[in-house]
């Protein structure tokens, strides 16, 4: 292959700061032997002035990555997958590019990709990301009785036909899970070629660095003899945070602890911190390339999921962050990757354990050594160029 092909990613997620980072950017920023451009539709109209925001900060970073931003609708309108459809075929007339192949990132994507492959006639991969009824169900919960009505007799019965349709057309599945991959199965067993590639990181962005450590412990005046607890991540609801709430209290109640919440969701952090009224809760949103610096600073990261499949069968990006970075993680059970990894890896600590001991520099090293082998996106790369190479030669 001489010439890089080019190839399409898509989806439907508009462009969050963390995900869109460390899912998409990150990803074809290291896939060389091949020229992606990425195209997202901004689906909820709240995230639009962030999205072109986003798009700028990584334009600057990323210069040579092309990003498409195209405004649309909620994914969840009556009908709007037609929408999204005729969006797509004017996208692609108008871009008039020769892609290779197409990176579908999640259920819908795939579906809007398969049923316009009349006018694009390209191969597609589906990238299934989760279990997206087991999330509608799970949203559908908190809402009132015109929306539960309008989920169980539209959304619902549509998004199980698009899981469906998926899984007959794909030719080929990245599954992030075994227990994701073994739950569409059940639909179709007939599925030819499937990959289990869990949620990965960048081992540049992510690792334990003594010397960081010490500049950020001084940085926050952090003693010896004080814990530093870590979370990361967004602040919504299948964050489980109505079951951290004992853990929260038992952490804060040592006044040599120190609690740092790192999410873009600052309003509604202060707001459930403040229950605590504790001084040593610092809440901040951290650029992503500034994770890291946070991880080294800590001691222990925090995982806590309720048990529920759309816990299960996932694959937590900040998992792999924390496992790389060497920390140790306080969890429950109910991510099983994560759970059966961190075992394997030797950072899993119950969530009942009354008593939490710091590791050393050296088990910390070798916890993030071995991650790599579970997280490293180095270590998938030739999985992914084989993966492609395969689907644009061979015109499946």
């Amino acid at each position: 292959m001489d010439k890089k092909q080019k190839a399409l990613f898509v989806l439907f997620e508009g462009i969050n700061s963390t995900i869109f980072n460390s899912q998409v950017v990150e990803h074809v920023s290291k896939l060389n032997n091949f020229d992606f451009e990425i195209v997202s539709f901004n689906t909820y109209r709240n995230l639009w002035k962030t999205s072109v925001d986003n798009k700028k900060k990584i334009t600057l970073t990323h210069e040579k990555i092309k990003i498409h931003l195209v405004k649309s609708i909620n994914i969840f309108y009556p009908f709007a997958f037609i929408i999204h459809a005729i969006q797509f075929i004017v996208f692609l007339k108008k871009n008039k590019n020769k892609y290779s192949f197409i990176h579908s990132r999640a259920d819908y994507t795939q579906f809007i990709v398969l049923i316009t492959k009349f006018f694009h006639n390209l191969n597609s991969i589906w990238d299934c990301r989760g279990d997206q009824i087991s999330e509608i169900k799970f949203a559908l919960e908190k809402k009132n009785i015109i929306f539960k009505l309008y989920g169980f007799f539209y959304i619902i019965p549509l998004f199980k036909f698009i899981r469906y349709l998926n899984s007959i057309k794909s030719r080929k599945v990245i599954f992030v899970s075994n227990l994701l991959k073994n739950t569409i199965l059940k639909i179709n067993n007939k599925l030819p070629k499937t990959y289990v590639i869990p949620c990965l990181v960048n081992e540049s962005l992510f690792y334990f660095n003594p010397e960081l450590r010490k500049i950020m412990r001084k940085k926050y005046d952090i003693k010896l003899n004080q814990n530093v607890f870590v979370y990361s991540g967004s602040m919504v609801a299948y964050q489980s945070f109505d079951i951290h709430k004992n853990l929260y209290k038992k952490i804060l109640n040592d006044k040599n602890n120190h609690l740092f919440i790192l999410t873009n969701h600052t309003a509604k952090a202060h707001i459930f911190f403040s229950q605590f009224e504790s001084k040593n809760v610092i809440i901040k949103s951290v650029n992503f390339s500034r994770i890291n610096d946070y991880y080294n600073l800590s001691d222990f990261a925090i995982l806590i999921r309720n048990c529920n499949h759309l816990n299960k069968v996932a694959s937590p990006t900040k998992f792999g962050e924390y496992c790389m970075s060497g920390l140790p993680v306080i969890m429950n059970e109910n991510v099983q990757q994560c759970y059966e990894n961190s075992l394997l890896i030797g950072n899993y600590i119950d969530i009942n354990n009354l008593n939490y001991t710091k590791l050393n520099f050296k088990k910390r090293m070798l916890i993030s050594k071995k991650s790599r082998d579970f997280y490293s996106r180095t270590k998938f790369i030739e999985s992914y160029k084989k993966l492609y190479e395969n689907l644009a030669v061979t015109n499946e």
